[in-house]
């Protein structure tokens, strides 16, 4: 089918919910018939509220679930945060809470993203399996 997508990320079920359905429906591009219209925020993924706000405007969405290795995902977060604050610890001191033991920091955003089972788990609770369409 032909796709409309929505360029930017409008974070309309993490951050602009308040603003209401018709701000959120506004950003769509005008679709014909038989197009499909979509729009990407990566950050609903790990977002609590996400799943439920989402089902409540239709509760036959699908959805697409991009996910990446968590380790190189972890990496790339990483990099991304020391070029915008250099100076901070580096990756293995914020990744692990106790070295010796290898026990990893879960609650270390980078690290706590890519626990992937844990957040499908949420949406699990609004949407069955066959809803979701896992690319990598």
């Amino acid at each position: 089918p032909a796709v409309r997508a929505l360029g930017a990320e409008p974070h309309f079920f993490d951050r602009h919910y308040g603003k209401g359905l018709q701000w959120y429906r506004n950003l769509m591009p005008k679709a014909l018939d038989g197009q499909i219209v979509m729009e990407k925020t990566p950050r609903y993924f790990v977002t609590a509220e996400a799943p439920g706000r989402i089902h409540a405007m239709s509760k036959d969405t699908k959805l697409i679930v991009v996910v990446r290795d968590p380790v190189t995902r972890a990496i790339s977060d990483y990099t991304q945060i020391i070029s915008k604050a250099p100076g901070i610890p580096d990756f293995e001191t914020l990744t692990f809470k106790n070295r010796t033991t290898g026990r990893i920091d879960a609650s270390w955003s980078p690290i706590w993203i890519g626990i992937y089972a844990q957040h499908l788990e949420n949406w699990l609770q609004y949407f069955p399996l066959s809803q979701m369409h896992f690319v990598s």
